[in-house]
């Protein structure tokens, strides 16, 4: 699996979470669902899903970063294979 495809895979996961924590903790039904003591579970999976979108756009960061120095790489070896049948 690329890393394009991590993140993409973990931002869903991200959202899905954020969403249920929403729900968990702003709609009448999730505030019935999830009385007293358990309302913090909503809370914290919706900040495990703000924290995978953070490491989903790090992730796509570092894929950009990565395929941006291969295409570098590719242009710098294609100019000195030039140099040399040129040269």
């Amino acid at each position: 699996m690329t890393l394009r495809r991590t993140a993409m895979l973990v931002a869903g996961i991200g959202i899905i979470l954020l969403a249920f924590g929403f729900w968990g903790t702003q709609t009448a039904s999730g505030h019935h669902a999830f009385e007293a003591t358990n309302g913090i579970v909503p809370v914290a999976v919706g900040t495990a899903g703000a924290f995978l979108l953070l490491t989903a756009a790090y992730l796509d960061y570092r894929a950009e970063k990565r395929d941006k120095a291969a295409r570098d790489a590719s242009l710098k070896n294609d100019d000195a294979r030039g140099e040399e049948a040129g040269g």
